[in-house]
């Protein structure tokens, strides 16, 4: 296992890097509130436009598609250019783009053809910059974060995104009944206030450091390749980012299953989204918890933890036939994964910092990309093995994930023996070729599966409800299914 340990980086005053820290983190936070406002509007917008649930699940999802192309080249630029300006040219242009918008909805209110494709170019457009705003602030936290509080700082961040998503949702559904402009005029004012925060911030330098002459020769060729090369060598990185791909990707079947049992059980719509929440509680406590936990126990300790914790959650629901036993582990799901997330946050931190932005950019690109497409193969899964079998497939995932990390750790363990034996070299050198392959395979494989997918949805949707956004837009508008949040453990 390689040992990453962050280079010198002259640093300000701590009060100044404190004071610097809280303005940068309320800045995202009110932004990040304002995009869950928004985005939770979108598909009720565009739903009153066409009256086509088809073309709001198209505008939900284009909202989506930026974060899984953009995140590979966007680590590339937060590498080479001035993270700080990043985060101001795309906080600036999501302000243009909210403005836009309101004004679109105010001048051309009657054309509705015109504003159902303005919502999609918004929503693309929003998208793009907040994955380039969001990798940059990732880099942006090591150099202004002091070192003694860096644990607080990432939990911080991680309890930020779960407020948002407990606050954000309904926020933006209240906001939308008062009039349905107001969710992205108030998003437009949090980009500002962003705004003000960073240009408020005492610290003006986020030029990476230029890459050091060793690693320039020991490094493959440069751009993604010099970060998935440093992934790989790397135990904890490369073992964190395959469970985290893994496990986003099946949690995705708990989620719908647990609906679906709870659907068949006649519970109401209010009560399945009280549960669901669950979520974003557990997640919120997860983080709080984090960093008294990280006081104690080692970042890999706590990988292990979390993995063998979810065993016992997925066993729970696999056996349970109460989907109120079942979304109460849902949450305990996620207040484990949040311990996760600031223990790999926390060890990303020690990576070299002109290959930070690339190496978070690759660990965004697979955890995250996991999410959509578990989402969408949950159906089929569920479909073809029915509830149980799909609850048991989870578990037996999990299960296998519960022996094999543990070994991966302890067996690439950067305290391991200088002289090591033939037999745990070889295990050692089995496990890494294993991973080495599972993430090249995704890295390269993601995109085209990305494709080939939406591009299979858009032919059945077609070919059963005809072509999108055909519906008149003086339809009624069919009601909503209860969209349930999302678990991203990366």
């Amino acid at each position: 296992m390689t040992v990453l340990t962050a280079e010198p980086i002259a640093e300000a005053t701590p009060p100044d890097r404190q004071r610097d820290f809280r303005l940068l983190w309320s800045g995202s936070a009110t932004s990040q509130l304002g995009t869950m406002s928004a985005a939770t509007a979108s598909p009720l917008l565009a739903l009153s436009l066409t009256g086509s649930p088809v073309f709001a699940g198209w505008v939900a999802a284009a909202s989506t598609v930026p974060s899984l192309l953009l995140h590979l080249p966007a680590g590339l630029f937060v590498d080479r250019l001035n993270r700080r300006q990043i985060m101001l040219v795309s906080q600036f242009a999501r302000f243009i783009v909210g403005a836009l918008l309101v004004g679109g909805l105010f001048l051309v209110e009657n054309h509705a053809t015109l504003l159902a494709a303005l919502l999609i170019v918004a929503a693309i457009t929003d998208g793009t910059f907040a994955v380039f705003y969001n990798i940059a602030e990732i880099t942006a936290v090591r150099r202004i974060a002091p070192s003694k509080k860096l644990s607080g700082a990432m939990a911080k961040n991680e309890a930020r995104n779960h407020i948002a998503l407990l606050v954000g949702r309904p926020l933006g559904g209240v906001l939308y009944g008062v009039s349905r402009a107001l969710p992205y005029a108030v998003d437009a004012l949090t980009c500002l206030l962003s705004i003000f925060a960073l240009v408020s911030m005492e610290t003006k330098d986020f030029q990476p450091a230029p890459e050091s002459a060793t690693r320039q020769a020991t490094a493959p060729s440069g751009g993604i390749k010099s970060g998935l090369h440093l992934l790989l060598r790397d135990s904890f990185l490369r073992t964190v980012l395959v469970v985290c791909t893994i496990t986003n990707f099946f949690f995705q079947t708990v989620v719908l299953l647990l609906v679906v049992l709870a659907e068949q059980e006649g519970l109401s719509s209010s009560l399945i989204g009280l549960l669901l929440a669950a979520s974003g509680l557990g997640g919120l406590l997860g983080a709080i918890a984090a960093p008294r936990v990280l006081h104690k126990l080692r970042p890999k300790a706590i990988v292990i933890g979390c993995v063998w914790g979810w065993l016992p959650l997925a066993i729970v629901v696999a056996v349970s036939h109460q989907p109120i036993i079942g979304l109460m582990a849902w949450g305990c799901f996620s207040f484990m994964g949040a311990h996760m997330n600031v223990a790999l946050a926390i060890y990303q931190a020690g990576v070299p910092e002109e290959l930070l932005g690339r190496v978070a950019s690759i660990n965004s690109f697979l955890t995250s990309g996991a999410v959509p497409l578990g989402a969408l193969s949950a159906g089929y899964i569920i479909s073809e093995l029915g509830t149980r079998a799909a609850a048991g497939l989870v578990a037996a995932t999990v299960a296998v994930l519960a022996v094999v990390v543990p070994l991966s750790l302890l067996i690439s363990s950067a305290r391991a023996p200088a002289a090591p034996t033939p037999v745990r070299s070889q295990l050692a050198e089995s496990a890494r070729a294993a991973q080495t392959v599972l993430i090249f395979v995704m890295v390269m494989g993601a995109p085209a599966a990305k494709f080939v997918i939406s591009l299979l949805i858009k032919t059945i949707l077609e070919l059963h409800l005809g072509p999108i956004g055909a519906v008149s837009a003086a339809a009624s508008p069919a009601p909503m299914r209860q969209r349930s949040p999302q678990l991203d453990e990366s």
